[in-house]
Formats: C-alpha cells, structure tokens, sequence
C-alpha cells in the first residue's frame, strides 16, 4: 500500500465497512504505509434483501482535520457467501478516492460463519 497522505509522516489507516446503516471500523494502524489489520468484524448476517452490497472505504485518521477517505470499494454482498466459488476468502482491491487507476493496496476478507 503506497499512498501519501500525510506529507510529514505515513499514514494512519484504518478500514470502515458499511452495510446498509450500519457501519463497522477497524483499530487504526499508526504511522505506517503496509498496515495488517488482523482483526474480526462481527456484522450480523440477516441484512434486508434490498441491501446489495458492502462497502469498505480506507482512511487516514488526522487528529487536527476529518479523517481523510483515501480509497472505496464496494463488494457485491453475495461475494461473501460461504458457497461462493471463491471460497471463504476474497481480496479486495483498493484505487485511491481520486484516481480510479493509481492502486492503493488490497484487503483480504474472510467470511466466518458464527453457528450461535
């Protein structure tokens, strides 16, 4: 992941995942252009039928300004589902917010089914 967000350091990333209203974040990684999030987001699974897509958006958390988005992408919802072809895991691949071509990094998803 190659962007240059903070002219006087590297950036401070952190992924937000939108489904619908609803909205989930990762912990931000500090200072760091190649961040491994590692982390579990618990988003329930019975989301209305009009609900058509995920999106997860990468940020730059400032202290001083907003937050500054840095790059969107939005991942059909049935991508996730456990009897994809694709299996349990996708990658999602990132374009910076102001060019749709310069690549910002990837992120892989995984999906875990919780039987409770």
């Amino acid at each position: 992941m190659h962007i240059e967000a903070d002219w006087w350091s590297k950036i401070d990333p952190y992924i937000q995942v939108s489904i619908g209203e609803h909205s989930f974040a990762t912990k931000e990684q500090e200072n760091t252009e190649n961040p491994e999030f590692n982390e579990i987001l618990y988003i329930p699974s019975n989301f209305p039928s009009m609900i058509q897509d995920i999106k997860f958006e990468l940020f730059d958390k400032n202290t001083v300004e907003a937050d500054l988005l840095l790059a969107t992408e939005h991942v059909n919802i049935n991508m996730l589902d456990t009897d994809n072809a694709w299996g349990q895991f996708i990658w999602i691949n990132f374009y910076t917010a102001t060019n749709t071509k310069s690549s910002a990094g990837a992120l892989m998803v995984k999906n875990i089914i919780d039987g409770n």
